[in-house]
């Protein structure tokens, strides 16, 4: 999860290119503690498309993403037990850190990066 341009997708698309396979790009939906399966694609721009090897067609005409259809191989289809969550975020920094969020900084991220179409009245 993390604001938009942080290279999400980017990072998945890699590891696709690598033998991963996805379950999901840009919405992911819990069961209880089971991350459900989106679509089977990825939404990436022509450039980091194109580095990776991959080809798609635009989303929508203003759109400036290109939308690449994933093979059956490097799809996950079947609900997956959620281990844990990783923040991408950009930093100052020269080289790439991971360290565990903690109560109030992980409720905070988490909540930052819902979106809810169900519950929408001000006391969500």
């Amino acid at each position: 999860m993390g604001p938009s341009g942080q290279g999400k997708s980017t990072l998945a698309a890699a590891m696709l290119t690598r033998g991963w396979r996805m379950l999901t790009d840009d919405l992911l939906v819990l069961d209880e503690l089971d991350a459900l399966p989106g679509l089977p694609r990825i939404k990436l721009f022509p450039r980091s498309a194109g580095v990776l090897g991959l080809r798609g067609r635009p989303i929508a005409e203003r759109s400036t993403k290109e939308v690449i259809p994933l093979p059956r191989s490097s799809f996950c289809a079947d609900p997956t037990p959620l281990a844990r969550l990783y923040l991408l975020r950009s930093t100052r920094a020269t080289r790439c850190t991971i360290r565990r969020l903690a109560g109030r900084s992980a409720l905070i991220s988490l909540t930052a990066n819902t979106f809810n179409t169900r519950v929408t009245d001000g006391d969500r």
